[in-house]
């Protein structure tokens, strides 16, 4: 006889019933073991925990002064061939942090481009603050960087800058040419 989709054979509760409750048990049992081991083994930790004070860090600043700041470093008006200019430059670091020093060409600006008149100025730079060290000889065109070493609060470099046109150099197509070049001095903190 079949009851709302239940089939009983009518032997009564036999191996099949005792069987499925069984399982069912076998069953419960085992959800019940998975949710206590999730409960205990977790791995999780309540336990509270202290914080340290915070901790403020303030950058210093990098800063020098350049004793020819905003101003021609060699100013060469009228320069003739055989001409010889020297400018000196000094250079002091400044309070907050030590730092390495170099000066660099940022551009090179030629009036006509070709020929080039930095092509033809020989540029000299060197350290005249104790024993002098040449820290560039060369073409002007040519300079990129030099290193100039490390200055702390009140450290001085004076660096002395030559510029000549040799005479030998001269040429007609270089009559009213003018270069204008633009240095940088940079310090980058230790």
């Amino acid at each position: 006889m079949i009851a709302g989709g239940i089939q009983n054979s009518g032997r009564g509760p036999g191996r099949g019933g005792l069987a499925r409750r069984a399982l069912l048990s076998l069953v419960v049992l085992a959800l019940l073991a998975w949710t206590l081991q999730s409960l205990v083994l977790s791995g999780a930790n309540f336990a509270g925990n202290d914080v340290s004070a915070g901790h403020t860090f303030t950058a210093g600043s990098v800063s020098h002064t350049n004793s020819h700041a905003g101003a021609f470093i060699i100013d060469v008006e009228p320069f003739r061939p055989g001409a010889v200019r020297t400018q000196a430059v000094t250079l002091t670091g400044g309070p907050d942090v030590p730092a390495a020093y170099t000066v660099s060409r940022l551009s090179v600006v030629d009036e006509p481009a070709s020929p080039s008149l930095s092509s033809v100025l020989q540029l000299r730079i060197e350290d005249v603050t104790g024993a002098t060290q040449v820290l560039y000889e060369g073409a002007l065109a040519d300079f990129t960087v030099a290193n100039l070493g490390v200055l702390a609060d009140g450290d001085q470099r004076v660096l002395q800058f030559t510029l000549t046109y040799p005479a030998a150099s001269a040429t007609r197509e270089l009559q009213g040419a003018s270069t204008l070049v633009e240095f940088e001095f940079v310090g980058v903190s230790l």
